[in-house]
C-alpha cells in the first residue's frame, strides 16, 4: 500500500465549520513543535540527568525533529482526507418513515410520557399517550430545543440527545438509513404481533422439544403445531417458512446459517477462554418462569413510566441457554458488545491462535507476527469500538425518524379492541392479529382475562422507540467485524475450534453430530439470537431486528474502510478485508481504495 493512495487524492475543500476550525488549530499546534517540548529547549538536545538515566548519564535523540514533523504533517493530511471521504458524500440518503404519526398518538412511541385520561373500565381500560406530550418530545429530539419531557412516572427517556453527538471515524450516523418500519395497520405488523404472542406462550418450552415429539407432552405439542400452522398461513409473515413440516425452524432468524443445527449459536454455548488456563462456561442464572404485565393495572403503570422491582437472580440455579426465556435473560442486562467479544475469544482460542482470515495473515511481512495490527489487539479493539457508532446510528433512526411504538403498548391496543372499549374505525389494526388463534390462547392463559402481550421483564421495554433494535444494530456491526477478521468457512470441530454442542434442557452440553456448523453461519446465528432474544421478552418486533442488521452492517463497513486506510504502508501485501454480507449472496472487499462487492460463488 503506497502513501500516494491517501495523500495524493484530489479533494474538494470542505466548508468551514466548527470541526474544520478545530482540526486546523490542532494541526497548527502539532506542526509547530513536538508535543511535550518546553519553550526554549529542544527535544533533540542531550539532557544530563534524565529520568531513568542516573546521574551524569545522557540521552540521545532516537527520532530526528524533522522526521517527527514530517510524520505529523502526513498524519494531519491523512486524517483530513479520511474525514472528507467519510462525511462528504454526493447526496445524503433520504430519511423516511412510514407515516403512522398521521394515525394518532396510539401509533407513535410514547412510553413513559404523560398519558390521557383512560377510556373504558375493568379489563378493557385504555390510556393513550398525550398528544401534546408526544409533539413536545418530537420537537425536543429533532429541533434542538431544550429537553423537558412531559413524563408520567419516574423513568426518563433513554438518551435521545446522543443521536446528535459526533464521531471521528467511519460514516456519520445521519449518513446511513434503513427502510421504514411496517405500518401499524398492515399485515406484516399483524404477523409480527401474532409471532410475539406465540413466543410469549412458548418461552419456557425447550428448543429441543420443537421437533422431537417424544419430548413434548400433548398440550405443548398442540401449541407448537398450532403456532407453526398459523404463522405459515399469514401473508405478512417474514420469518422462516415451512414451519409445519419442520417445527425446529419456529421463531428462528433468517440470516444464513440460523436454521442450521441447534437453535442456539455455538458462541453462546462454548466455554470462553478468558486467559490461558481459564475457561469460563456460559451458564446463566435461570430466570423464574414468571410473566409480567398481564393485568391492565400493571400494564398502565409501566406505560406511564413506573419502574417495578426487578427481582435479583442471585441464588437461582445456573444453566445453559435452551429456551426462549434463556435467550431473553442473556440479553436483558448484557454489557453491549459483551457477547460478540466473547465470540471473538472463542474464535481466538486459549492460545490466541484462532482461524484468522487468510487476508490478515497475507498482510504480515516475512518473519512478522500479528498482534497490534492483524492480530488479537486489532480484532478485539475493533469489535468493541464499532458498537458505539452502531448504537448512535440506531438512536438517530429511533428518535429522529421512525418513533415506532413498542409491542407491549400495541398489546394494550389489541386488548382494548378485543374488549370492545375502542373500535377498529379509530384504531385499525389488521384483522390477522385480531382474529388470530394466538390471542384466544393468550386470553385463556391470562390470569386476568386480558389479551395483553405478556412480558419476560417486569419493566417491559426500555424507554426509547422500537425501530430498529439497538441490540440487533450493534450485534450486526460487531459480527460483521468478526466475519472480516476470521475465516467464515472454518467449521466447529476442525483445527483448534471445539466440537459443536447443544443443550437439551440447560443442565448439560451434549455433542451435536448432524450437518457441519461453520464460523460464518454461527456468527450469523449469534446475531439472530441476540436480536430475537429481545423479541422473546416481548419488547421488539421481528423487523426491529432485521432493520438493525442492515444498519449495523453498513456502519461496520464504513468503520472497516477507515481501518483499512489506517494500516501502515509497511504492509504492502494486505489484500483487504473480505466477508459475506448478511444477505448470503454478496461478498464485500474493503481496501484503502474503497469498497467493492461481487456475487458469492
Amino acid at each position: 500500500m503506497s502513501s500516494s493512495r491517501r495523500t495524493e487524492r484530489t479533494s474538494t475543500a470542505p466548508g468551514v465549520g466548527r470541526r474544520t476550525v478545530l482540526a486546523g488549530l490542532g494541526a497548527l499546534t502539532l506542526l509547530g513543535g513536538v508535543v511535550g517540548a518546553k519553550p526554549g529547549k529542544s527535544n533533540g538536545s542531550k539532557n544530563a540527568g534524565a529520568v531513568g538515566g542516573g546521574g551524569g548519564t545522557t540521552t540521545t535523540t532516537a527520532i530526528a525533529q524533522n522526521t517527527l514533523k514530517q510524520r505529523l504533517t502526513k498524519v494531519y493530511q491523512f486524517r483530513q482526507q479520511t474525514a472528507h471521504d467519510d462525511i462528504m458524500p454526493p447526496q445524503p440518503p433520504a430519511q423516511v418513515n412510514n407515516g403512522d404519526h398521521e394515525l394518532g398518538s396510539w401509533a407513535v412511541y410514547g412510553k413513559g410520557l404523560l398519558h390521557d385520561t383512560p377510556s373504558g373500565s375493568g379489563s378493557g381500560i385504555m390510556w393513550f399517550p398525550d398528544r401534546d406530550a408526544q409533539t413536545t418530545m418530537i420537537e425536543q429530539t429533532t429541533g434542538g430545543e431544550e429537553y423537558a419531557f412531559s413524563l408520567g412516572g419516574v423513568r426518563g427517556q433513554v438518551n435521545p440527545a446522543s443521536a446528535t453527538s459526533y464521531g471521528l471515524e467511519g460514516a456519520d450516523w445521519f449518513d446511513v438509513t434503513i427502510p421504514p418500519a411496517p405500518s401499524m395497520t398492515g399485515d406484516e405488523t399483524a404477523a409480527e404481533l401474532v409471532e410475539l404472542y406465540w413466543q410469549s406462550l412458548l418461552r419456557d418450552v425447550p428448543f429441543a422439544v420443537y421437533d422431537d415429539e417424544s419430548l413434548a407432552d400433548g398440550d405443548v405439542k398442540d401449541l407448537l403445531e398450532t403456532a407453526a400452522a398459523e404463522l405459515d398461513s399469514l401473508s405478512g409473515y417474514r420469518g422462516p417458512t415451512g414451519l409445519v413440516g419442520d417445527r425446529s425452524r419456529l421463531f428462528r432468524g433468517t440470516l444464513p446459517g440460523s436454521t442450521v443445527g441447534p437453535h442456539v449459536s455455538q458462541f453462546l454455548l462454548q466455554p470462553v477462554p478468558r486467559t490461558r488456563g481459564l475457561l469460563q462456561d456460559q451458564k446463566y442464572r435461570l430466570a423464574p418462569e414468571i410473566d409480567y404485565m398481564q393485568s391492565v393495572s400493571d400494564w398502565l403503570a409501566v406505560q406511564q413510566g413506573d419502574l417495578p422491582t426487578i427481582p435479583s437472580l442471585q441464588g437461582r440455579p445456573r444453566g445453559y441457554i435452551h429456551d426462549g426465556r434463556g435467550l431473553s435473560t442473556a440479553v436483558h442486562f448484557d454489557a453491549i458488545y459483551e457477547l460478540p467479544h466473547a465470540a471473538a475469544l472463542v474464535l481466538l482460542g486459549e492460545n490466541l491462535s484462532g482461524p484468522l482470515h487468510e487476508n490478515l495473515r497475507a498482510a504480515l511481512n516475512p518473519g512478522e507476527e500479528g498482534f497490534v495490527d492483524f492480530g488479537v489487539g486489532d480484532v478485539l479493539e475493533m469489535v468493541a469500538s464499532v458498537s458505539r457508532p452502531a448504537l448512535h446510528a440506531a438512536w438517530v433512526q429511533k428518535w429522529h425518524v421512525h418513533r415506532r411504538p413498542r409491542p407491549e403498548y400495541v398489546g394494550g391496543v389489541v386488548n382494548a379492541l378485543k374488549q370492545g372499549v375502542v373500535s377498529t374505525a379509530d384504531y385499525p389494526l389488521h384483522e390477522d392479529v385480531l382474529n388470530s388463534v394466538a390471542l384466544l390462547v393468550a386470553r385463556n392463559e391470562s390470569p386476568h382475562d386480558t389479551y395483553l402481550l405478556s412480558q419476560a421483564f417486569p419493566e417491559g421495554s426500555p424507554t426509547h422507540p422500537a425501530y430498529p433494535a439497538g441490540h440487533s444494530t450493534f450485534a450486526a456491526a460487531c459480527v460483521t467485524v468478526l466475519k472480516a477478521y476470521f475465516d467464515e468457512d472454518a467449521t466447529f470441530g476442525s483445527g483448534h475450534l471445539p466440537a459443536p454442542v447443544y443443550s437439551p434442557d440447560g443442565s448439560t452440553l451434549e455433542p451435536y453430530t448432524a450437518e457441519p456448523l461453520t464460523v460464518g453461519g454461527e456468527l450469523n446465528k449469534l446475531t439472530d439470537n441476540i436480536a430475537i432474544g429481545r423479541n422473546w421478552a416481548g419488547i421488539h418486533y421481528r423487523t426491529d431486528a432485521t432493520g438493525g442488521y442492515e444498519l449495523g452492517e453498513n456502519i461496520a463497513i464504513a468503520s472497516l474502510l477507515d481501518r483499512a486506510r489506517s494500516y501502515s504502508d509497511d504492509y504492502p501485501d494486505f489484500p483487504g478485508f473480505t466477508f459475506t454480507k448478511f444477505d448470503g449472496e454478496t461478498v464485500v472487499t474493503i481496501t484503502a481504495d474503497g469498497v467493492t462487492t461481487e456475487p458469492k460463488n
